[in-house]
């Protein structure tokens, strides 16, 4: 029983220890034994908004692997899923997706996020879809992601974004895309992107 806690301790331990380089240099250790509950539920919400989803990440390529996860085009198999980084001073990544029905592959530069966490719905459901700050990516069954407003086939996978307004694509003004908050399904053989409001 005594070695399990260890056990659990220490991986709880290797969640926080990028925050205990950065942050336990200048406080004092009552400090720190006041910080760690705080800790402790924040990575507990975390775990809660967050899947174990199948991710690697290849440093070398900037790019997060995602794939084996999602169902895009309703075919029953897993559809690869990637956002790889653009370089430059301020890293971000564009979203890259390859169907397994037709083996294509398509790349959304304009969709660019600097956070390439993947949530669930169960995070933007607890904010009422639209909170001040939502994640920049939620990836969720597209019945329960879009509440059913737009149809489409429920049983696929679809995205929701949100945009930074300093790399948001102009060229989207002309197909009616005026919104940081977007949701990008596939939908009869096309990709489809609208508003989410």
């Amino acid at each position: 029983m005594r070695k399990i806690l260890v056990t659990n301790f220490s991986i709880v331990f290797l969640g926080f220890s990028v925050f205990a380089i950065s942050s336990c240099d200048s406080t004092t250790s009552d400090e720190v034994k006041h910080e760690r509950p705080q800790k402790r539920a924040n990575n507990e919400i975390n775990a809660e908004e967050t899947r174990n989803y199948v991710h690697a990440f290849n440093a070398k390529t900037q790019v997060h692997n995602y794939s084996r996860n999602f169902d895009f085009d309703g075919d029953i198999d897993s559809d690869s899923m990637y956002f790889v980084g653009t370089g430059g001073a301020h890293l971000y990544y564009y979203l890259k997706i390859r169907l397994s029905s037709t083996k294509k592959t398509y790349e959304f530069h304009d969709i660019q996020i600097d956070d390439p966490t993947v949530y669930d719905v169960s995070y933007l459901k607890k904010t009422n879809f639209l909170s001040p700050n939502p994640p920049a990516c939620v990836v969720d069954y597209y019945g329960d992601l879009a509440q059913t407003h737009f149809g489409g086939n429920l049983s696929e996978h679809a995205l929701f974004f949100r945009l930074e307004k300093y790399v948001y694509s102009k060229s989207w003004l002309s197909k009616g895309i005026n919104s940081d908050y977007i949701l990008l399904y596939f939908d009869q053989g096309e990709w489809t992107i609208k508003n989410f409001h």
